[in-house]
């Protein structure tokens, strides 16, 4: 399923409306949400901004030890091979103008959100 969502236009209604007033942004039916947790890269070589997006989790373990005595509920008292991994999401080549432009729309979103400003589905970067 595509959704087309029409933004709204900075100019006023009475006057004629050019290609850069009319947007609309199309998902594509492959649109998926990733939790992340932070980020990960640098610049390559041609001056783009290549980074990935990672969720960090604790990896299941090798081996669990329990202590079972009858009548009591299993008790763990040790794990072996634990370990965090950090799981890239997705990732990301940039040009550094643009990466400049999401990261001051992702910081004004951040401080609208910790300000309690709740806007649902405005703006782009």
């Amino acid at each position: 399923m595509i959704f087309l969502r029409k933004l709204k236009s900075s100019a006023p209604e009475k006057e004629e409306k050019n290609a850069r007033d009319q947007n609309s942004i199309q998902e594509d039916t492959g649109l998926q949400n990733h939790p992340i947790t932070g980020a990960w890269g640098g610049v390559n070589p041609q001056g783009e901004i290549v980074f990935d997006l990672f969720v960090e989790r604790l990896e299941v373990p090798e081996s669990i030890r329990m202590k079972v005595e009858p009548g009591r509920p299993p008790l763990e008292i040790g794990r072996e091979g634990e370990m965090h991994v950090r799981e890239c999401q997705v990732g990301v080549v940039v040009r550094p103008d643009i990466a400049r432009s999401i990261g001051e729309w992702l910081i004004q979103k951040a401080t609208e959100a910790s300000a309690g400003i709740v806007k649902g589905g405005e703006g782009h970067a």
